[in-house]
């Protein structure tokens, strides 16, 4: 499945993330108001990803000999990136654990802070979507639990968060916080309205062979979708204020200290927005099969050039 569905069943309400794009962008490091019209292209930029992945997986469900797309499915399109693995394991497990704890609230069983603390439960605290995720992974031969390589990706983000939550007053920081915590799929933004937006855009699309926890791990990537999108930005605007004559301008991380956006207004409003035009370049780039290894001698477009997944 290679390209986008665009034809939906306009009988059925509209449904839309740009808004809740908008606040995935602000608090993976854009402006605190980001452009409807970047919103709009990121939402479409994540539709066709997903679809992709969906599709992909589905054609390693098809060579594994099963009916449907598992979760054993995603993690083989994701096995040549450690990191990227570490984050979905520990998401996996995470959001799992986090639905036994507001279970065993629910139910008054909810062991104590001691307990907690001393480990002496941690057998039945133990994630099993999260072991059945490692137990796949081993059978490739990766072992994550002796993976000790560090996140650089990731670093690069919390720094870009401390650095901005420190120019922040109380109430910006609250909106930066609940912006952080905003997904695709979560207790507002469940499962449901995710998968029936795929449906609607692309009704050609296997959403219904998604089984197990799929569907949440699609709901991570889409969101990682929009953090690379967003990374790639914030490092192509970093190139474009490269100084050729200073040899460590290139050194530079990520994070855009405020102190070069100029003012103090402007050290509290954080970074100007992304801009549409800065996302067309982040593609452009990422595609570009001139970035490719010996890519200045391609005479043709290699179509598989676009089959590249952000997230994976």
């Amino acid at each position: 499945m290679n390209s986008i569905c665009s034809q939906g069943d306009a009988t059925k309400e509209n449904i839309s993330f740009v808004k809740e794009i908008q606040m995935m962008m602000f608090g993976l490091g854009d402006s605190a108001n980001p452009l409807l019209t970047s919103a709009t292209i990121v939402e479409k930029i994540v539709l066709q990803q997903i679809i992709m992945i969906i599709g992909q997986a589905e054609d390693v469900a098809e060579l594994r000999g099963v009916d449907g797309i598992y979760p054993q499915d995603i993690l083989f399109l994701m096995r040549k990136d450690i990191h990227k693995l570490q984050r979905i394991v520990n998401y996996v497990g995470f959001k799992e654990m986090k639905r036994v704890v507001m279970n065993s609230m629910n139910d008054g069983d909810m062991p104590g802070l001691e307990e907690l603390s001393s480990g002496t439960i941690e057998g039945r605290w133990e994630s099993k979507r999260r072991i059945t995720c490692l137990h796949f992974l081993e059978s490739l031969g990766i072992d994550l639990e002796r993976e000790n390589a560090v996140d650089t990706i990731k670093q690069e983000r919390l720094l870009r968060h401390v650095l901005r939550a420190q120019a922040m007053t109380p109430k910006m920081y609250e909106d930066f916080n609940y912006s952080r915590r905003t997904t695709f799929v979560s207790a507002r933004f469940h499962n449901n309205r995710f998968l029936d937006w795929i449906r609607q855009q692309c009704p050609d699309c296997p959403v219904n062979k998604l089984r197990s926890f799929t569907s949440e791990m699609l709901g991570y990537l889409a969101k990682e979708t929009v953090a690379h999108v967003v990374d790639l930005a914030l490092l192509l605007r970093q190139d474009s204020v490269v100084n050729p004559a200073d040899p460590f301008s290139r050194a530079q991380h990520t994070t855009l200290p405020f102190e070069t956006f100029g003012s103090s207004h402007r050290q509290l409003e954080g970074p100007p927005p992304i801009t549409p035009d800065e996302i067309r370049e982040v593609l452009r780039r990422y595609y570009s099969t001139q970035l490719c290894p010996w890519g200045a001698f391609t005479v043709n477009m290699d179509p598989t050039i676009f089959n590249k997944i952000l997230a994976c």
